[in-house]
Parts: structure tokens; C-alpha cells; sequence
């Protein structure tokens, strides 16, 4: 099936991760066509943001939330433990980034598998 993925870690990892969501209307539509409502500036500083364990180990810290962002995007940070990671899945409504910050990560997208590095960014399109 088109557009799913699975994640598989390499080794032990850090990851920073935003979900680009567009909360109102249709997914079909045009996000630039959409005025984003006012927000303030929000200074989050490394040991800040909500803490939850999340799928099998994986810790997740919230440092953005779409409220925050008029509803474009929210922004979190991972630590995947070796072998943890999301389970297959599909996002219908929003797009994905990861950026790695430690570690390695393996994805798959469709038939593609990508080895992320420290540095390195990868876009998933909805």
C-alpha cells in the first residue's frame, strides 16, 4: 500500500521530528490558500516540553504542539532505544519530517529505505 512506513533503528538513536497539520478543511486543500491564525513566539529550551513513554520504550518530548503554530506543525524530540520505533502506519492528513540527532535510523517508505545519520533530514510527504 502506497504511503506507509515502518521505522527500524540501527543503533540507539536521538531524533527531532515535526508532523506539518493542517487542522481544518480538506486534506486536498491548498495549506497557503489557508491564513494561519495569530500565535506568539514560544522560547523552548533543551530540558523543556512534555515527557511521555510512548510505542515500547520510545521516550517523546513534545517541544511544540499545532495549538502553538496556528495549527501547521507540531515539533518533538525522540529517544529510540535499538530496535523501538513506530509501527507501520499511514499519515493521511499531515506530513512528516525526521532530523537525527544522535544515532542512526533506518526508514522505509514505500519501497524506498532510507539510513538517516546525525545531520541528516528526511521528509515524508503525506
Amino acid at each position: 500500500m502506497r504511503h506507509r512506513r515502518q521505522f527500524l533503528i540501527t543503533s540507539s538513536g536521538l531524533a527531532a521530528g515535526t508532523t506539518l497539520s493542517w487542522l481544518t478543511g480538506s486534506a486536498a486543500e491548498e495549506p497557503a490558500k489557508r491564513p494561519a491564525p495569530l500565535t506568539k513566539p514560544r522560547l523552548v529550551k533543551d530540558d523543556e516540553g512534555e515527557t511521555v513513554w510512548v510505542m515500547a520504550g520510545v521516550l517523546m518530548t513534545v517541544k511544540l504542539r499545532a495549538e502553538d503554530t496556528g495549527g501547521t506543525y507540531s515539533v518533538f524530540e525522540d529517544w529510540i532505544p535499538p530496535g523501538a520505533g513506530p509501527p507501520l502506519h499511514t499519515h493521511t492528513r499531515e506530513h512528516e519530517s525526521m532530523y537525527v540527532l544522535e544515532g542512526a535510523v533506518r526508514a522505509t517508505l514505500d519501497d524506498q529505505t532510507f539510513d538517516l545519520e546525525p545531520g541528516s533530514l528526511l521528509h515524508m510527504p503525506r
